[in-house]
């Protein structure tokens, strides 16, 4: 009985901790993004002033 409850608390933090990474990712990929798009807008931007 306390075996089978202490697998299913690893089980649920190993859940966690994959899901976590993911979303981080995720977060990360998002960023990345944002930051290109600005970067594209200040190309663009310095472009049309020269």
């Amino acid at each position: 009985m306390v075996t089978l409850f202490i697998s299913a608390i690893l089980f649920l933090v190993t859940l966690l901790l994959i899901v976590s990474l993911r979303y981080l990712k995720h977060q990360k990929a998002r960023e990345t993004v944002f930051f290109l798009k600005d970067n594209s807008r200040l190309l663009n931007e310095i472009r049309f002033l020269l």
